[in-house]
């Protein structure tokens, strides 16, 4: 069962532990724009790195961990955001 959730709530959800330090959907995002986004930073913030480092083969492509969460991350606002307009 599908239970509709605002985007501003998924975003403020718990993303995982890192360094001793818990990160919000929100604040990775953040971070991955800050150092890759609009523009680059040889400082990359820590989750950036991991994400990075670590690859795993999603549905016969190997792809890091970063290209995969920023994939479900955008279906996850595509499919709030969906909502939000019916």
């Amino acid at each position: 069962m599908d239970n509709p959730l605002d985007l501003d709530v998924w975003l403020d959800l718990p993303w995982g532990k890192f360094a001793g330090a818990n990160y919000t959907h929100r604040a990775v995002l953040t971070k991955i724009g800050d150092t890759i986004g609009a523009h680059f930073s040889l400082d990359k913030h820590p989750t950036t790195m991991l994400l990075q480092f670590y690859s795993s083969d999603f549905g016969g492509i190997r792809m890091d961990h970063l290209v995969r969460y920023l994939l479900q991350a955008g279906e996850t606002a595509l499919a709030l955001s969906e909502r939000v307009l019916e």
